[in-house]
Parts: C-alpha cells; structure tokens; sequence
C-alpha cells in the first residue's frame, strides 16, 4: 500500500534535501572549483574565491562570490587594447 504525501510534507522533504545538498561537502566544493576556473579564464586571482550560497525564506537563493586578482588576463583579441584603468 502507497502512502501519498500531503503538500505540507512534499515541501518539508524538498526544504530538507536542499539544505543537505548546500550543507554537504560536494556541493560547495564543486562550486568553488567551477568558479575558480571561470573566473581564472578573465583574471590572474591572488587566491581561491569566497563564495556563499543561503535560501531566502520565498524559496529563492542568494550567491555571493567575492575574488581577488592581480590582473586582468589579456585575450588575442584584446592585445591591441590598452589596458583598463580601475
């Protein structure tokens, strides 16, 4: 006999399945990763990138992700370009 879920427990599961997969160690050092390299494609990074992730109470997520770089790498198609000034 199949039990079925109320939408009341359906949320909670979901609510607890997500939080695990934030608060694991998978997840988060994943991200990171994946983040270090896209962001050392642009810049020369003085370190690993920060980043933090929480669910808002609508269900939503917030990303902050903060790096530090020496540089801007420099692409074939932007050699003949000035370098920016910050």
């Amino acid at each position: 006999m199949a039990l079925k879920m109320s939408g009341k427990m359906t949320e909670r599961v979901r609510r607890m399945l997500t939080r695990d997969k934030l608060g694991g160690e998978g997840f988060p050092a994943a991200l990171k990763r994946d983040c270090a390299r896209i962001l050392g494609d642009y810049f020369a990074l003085a370190g690993e990138p920060e980043i933090a992730v929480s669910q808002r109470e609508d269900g939503g997520y917030d990303i902050t992700v903060r790096a530090q770089a020496h540089e801007i790498r420099r692409f074939r198609t932007t050699e003949d370009l000035p370098m920016p000034e910050i």
